[in-house]
Protein backbone atom coordinates (compact mmCIF):
# COMPACT_ATOMS: atom_id res chain seq x y z
CA UNK A 1 0.00 0.00 0.00
CA UNK A 2 2.49 2.31 1.01
CA UNK A 3 5.32 1.62 -1.72
CA UNK A 4 4.36 4.04 -3.88
CA UNK A 5 4.58 6.90 -1.40
CA UNK A 6 8.17 8.26 -1.12
CA UNK A 7 9.64 7.61 2.44
CA UNK A 8 11.95 9.56 4.68
CA UNK A 9 14.90 8.22 5.22
CA UNK A 10 16.68 10.36 8.23
CA UNK A 11 14.77 10.59 11.10
CA UNK A 12 13.51 14.36 12.35
CA UNK A 13 15.97 14.74 15.23
CA UNK A 14 18.38 14.00 12.73
CA UNK A 15 17.30 16.80 11.48
CA UNK A 16 16.85 19.36 14.21
CA UNK A 17 20.54 18.28 15.48
CA UNK A 18 22.02 19.75 12.31
CA UNK A 19 19.90 22.90 11.95
CA UNK A 20 20.45 23.31 15.69
CA UNK A 21 24.44 23.13 14.56
CA UNK A 22 24.01 25.29 11.83
CA UNK A 23 21.88 28.08 14.28
CA UNK A 24 24.96 28.04 16.24
CA UNK A 25 27.80 27.93 13.50
CA UNK A 26 25.53 31.32 12.11
CA UNK A 27 27.14 34.21 12.84
CA UNK A 28 25.20 36.69 14.63
CA UNK A 29 24.58 39.16 12.22
CA UNK A 30 22.53 41.47 14.70
CA UNK A 31 23.44 40.02 18.08
CA UNK A 32 20.93 40.12 21.25
CA UNK A 33 20.71 39.07 24.52
CA UNK A 34 17.57 37.27 25.51
CA UNK A 35 16.59 36.75 29.37
CA UNK A 36 15.64 33.65 31.06
CA UNK A 37 12.30 34.44 31.04
CA UNK A 38 11.75 34.72 27.30
CA UNK A 39 13.47 31.39 26.56
CA UNK A 40 11.52 29.45 29.38
CA UNK A 41 8.23 29.34 28.00
CA UNK A 42 9.85 28.23 24.55
CA UNK A 43 11.22 25.21 26.20
CA UNK A 44 8.27 24.46 28.74
CA UNK A 45 5.77 24.50 25.75
CA UNK A 46 7.96 22.28 23.92
CA UNK A 47 8.83 19.70 26.58
CA UNK A 48 4.54 19.96 27.64
CA UNK A 49 3.46 19.60 23.88
CA UNK A 50 6.05 16.74 23.18
CA UNK A 51 5.04 14.72 26.28
CA UNK A 52 1.56 15.15 25.77
CA UNK A 53 1.93 13.98 21.83
CA UNK A 54 3.86 11.34 22.73
CA UNK A 55 1.30 10.15 25.41
CA UNK A 56 -1.61 10.20 23.35
CA UNK A 57 0.37 7.86 20.58
CA UNK A 58 1.33 5.57 23.67
CA UNK A 59 -2.88 5.60 25.08
CA UNK A 60 -3.86 4.18 21.44
CA UNK A 61 -0.48 2.22 21.28
CA UNK A 62 0.00 3.64 17.21
CA UNK A 63 3.83 3.94 16.06
CA UNK A 64 5.84 7.54 16.88
CA UNK A 65 8.14 6.43 14.83
CA UNK A 66 8.05 8.34 11.30
CA UNK A 67 10.09 6.54 9.43
CA UNK A 68 7.67 3.06 9.92
CA UNK A 69 4.37 4.91 8.51
CA UNK A 70 3.15 1.14 7.88
CA UNK A 71 3.06 0.83 11.29
CA UNK A 72 0.31 3.35 11.78
CA UNK A 73 -2.46 2.23 13.16
CA UNK A 74 -4.74 4.46 14.68
CA UNK A 75 -5.28 8.27 13.41
CA UNK A 76 -5.47 10.45 16.40
CA UNK A 77 -7.47 13.87 16.02
CA UNK A 78 -8.33 14.50 20.14
CA UNK A 79 -6.14 16.20 22.83
CA UNK A 80 -3.34 18.45 21.29
CA UNK A 81 -4.20 17.27 17.87
CA UNK A 82 -6.78 19.30 17.56
CA UNK A 83 -4.73 22.47 17.45
CA UNK A 84 -2.02 20.68 15.19
CA UNK A 85 -1.21 17.79 13.13
CA UNK A 86 2.36 17.74 14.07
CA UNK A 87 2.93 18.86 17.23
CA UNK A 88 5.74 16.47 17.74
CA UNK A 89 7.82 18.90 15.04
CA UNK A 90 6.21 21.86 16.83
CA UNK A 91 7.97 21.06 20.03
CA UNK A 92 10.93 20.21 18.08
CA UNK A 93 10.67 24.11 16.43
CA UNK A 94 10.07 25.16 19.40
CA UNK A 95 13.32 24.37 21.09
CA UNK A 96 14.83 25.06 18.18
CA UNK A 97 13.71 28.63 18.43
CA UNK A 98 14.58 28.10 22.39
CA UNK A 99 18.42 27.87 21.08
CA UNK A 100 18.60 30.72 18.50
CA UNK A 101 17.23 33.37 21.48
CA UNK A 102 19.66 31.50 24.13
CA UNK A 103 22.51 31.89 21.50
CA UNK A 104 21.08 35.93 20.60
CA UNK A 105 21.86 35.59 17.30
CA UNK A 106 18.92 36.13 14.71
CA UNK A 107 21.27 35.08 12.01
CA UNK A 108 20.76 31.70 13.34
CA UNK A 109 16.85 32.36 12.24
CA UNK A 110 17.74 30.91 8.99
CA UNK A 111 18.49 27.30 10.68
CA UNK A 112 14.66 27.26 12.08
CA UNK A 113 13.43 27.85 8.63
CA UNK A 114 14.97 25.59 6.76
CA UNK A 115 14.29 22.85 9.24
CA UNK A 116 10.39 23.94 8.77
CA UNK A 117 11.11 23.56 5.27
CA UNK A 118 12.58 19.98 5.51
CA UNK A 119 10.26 18.89 7.67
CA UNK A 120 7.63 19.98 5.54
CA UNK A 121 8.84 18.17 2.24
CA UNK A 122 10.52 15.44 3.57
CA UNK A 123 8.42 14.41 6.57
CA UNK A 124 5.00 15.96 6.41
CA UNK A 125 4.52 15.66 3.30
CA UNK A 126 4.75 11.98 2.99
CA UNK A 127 3.29 11.09 6.32
CA UNK A 128 -0.27 13.16 4.59
CA UNK A 129 0.10 11.11 1.64
CA UNK A 130 0.03 7.58 4.04
CA UNK A 131 -2.39 9.09 6.33
CA UNK A 132 -4.86 9.95 3.54
CA UNK A 133 -4.11 6.28 1.65
CA UNK A 134 -4.46 4.87 5.50
CA UNK A 135 -7.47 6.64 6.50
CA UNK A 136 -8.99 8.52 3.77
CA UNK A 137 -12.16 10.88 3.92
CA UNK A 138 -11.61 10.77 7.69
CA UNK A 139 -7.86 11.95 7.01
CA UNK A 140 -8.75 14.85 4.20
CA UNK A 141 -11.63 15.75 7.05
CA UNK A 142 -9.06 16.31 9.95
CA UNK A 143 -6.38 18.54 7.51
CA UNK A 144 -9.47 20.51 6.97
CA UNK A 145 -10.26 21.21 10.49
CA UNK A 146 -6.32 21.25 11.52
CA UNK A 147 -3.60 23.27 10.80
CA UNK A 148 -0.35 21.82 10.33
CA UNK A 149 1.89 23.45 12.76
CA UNK A 150 -0.35 25.78 14.40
Amino acid sequence: MYESIKQPKIPPPFWFIACAALVYATPAIIPFTAPLWIIAPFILSACGIAAISLWQFHVVKTTVHPLQLEKTSVLVTNGIYRISRNPMYLSLLLLLISWCLYLGSLGGLLGVILFVFIINELHIKPEEKVLTEYFGNQYREYQRKVRRWV
